[in-house]
């Protein structure tokens, strides 16, 4: 098909412009055909880096919703029925937006987690760096592109007359937890509580090509649950604070 396709103009060059003229134009229409070529090649190998230096990735992140989103979870099995046991639950997410050039192998990271304490204080738990899972983390890969289309990331969940705990991929051992834990419940994951808690987050979502500045995030809970998203406000609340710097 290609040779089809070369043939085609010298054949009609040669047969209406003749021999002499026909091979001239030929020469000219292959020049111009290869030079097209080359800066077709040089356009795609440049567009993305000219497209970033003029529109920069430019990612936010916010809070989805005050309330987060209601949902159940299975929490274990009765010990008498042997039937699973379901609570409401609320997951909090975070809605991540890029307004510039798209990101690729971009993921939202705990960066910090700050606990207060006494004197209302806050002390930092030198918890490391780890990411977050994706909203529907089941069908999505742990790193993946964000463009102008939002995407949410979890960070926490709180089930009713339960904990309220973090929701990162892994949880490391030097996550915060209860201190000291509650009896009987020893062995809780790091990252959960089971009583009232203030705590203190910072995000950000770093990116093959780019990442976004830290985000930061309060976290109130009284240790108690309320039915109804705006009844829930009184027991816990995410407070956005001022990007760091």
């Amino acid at each position: 098909m290609n040779l089809l396709k070369r043939a085609v103009p010298r054949v009609v060059a040669i047969v209406f412009l003749g021999l002499p003229v026909g091979a001239y134009f030929v020469g000219a229409w292959e020049a111009v055909t290869g030079v097209g070529t080359l800066l077709l090649a040089i356009v795609a190998l440049f567009a993305d880096p000219v497209r970033r230096y003029f529109r920069p990735p430019d990612i936010e992140i916010g809070l989805k919703s005050e309330s987060g989103e209601l949902t159940w979870v299975l929490v274990g099995q009765d010990q008498v029925t042997g039937e699973p046991k379901r609570r409401p639950a609320r997951y909090y997410h975070l809605s991540v937006r890029n307004n510039g050039s798209i990101v690729h192998n971009a993921a939202v990271y705990l960066t910090k987690i700050e606990r207060q304490g006494a004197a209302e204080q806050w002390v930092d738990t030198k918890a490391g760096e780890v990411p977050l899972r994706w909203r529907l983390s089941e069908i999505y890969p742990l790193w993946r592109e964000i463009g102008v289309s939002a995407v949410d990331a979890d960070l926490c969940a709180l089930i009713k007359e339960k904990w309220l705990e973090l929701t990162p991929v892994v949880a490391p051992n030097n996550f915060p937890r209860d201190e000291p834990p509650q009896p009987g419940h020893e062995n809780d994951p790091p990252g959960r509580f089971r009583r009232a808690v203030k705590l203190r987050v910072t995000v950000q979502v770093k990116a093959s090509d780019g990442e976004s500045i830290p985000y930061v995030f309060e976290i109130h809970w009284s240790g108690g649950w309320r039915d109804g998203s705006s009844e829930i406000l009184q027991e816990m609340k995410i407070l956005p604070k001022k990007p760091a710097a």
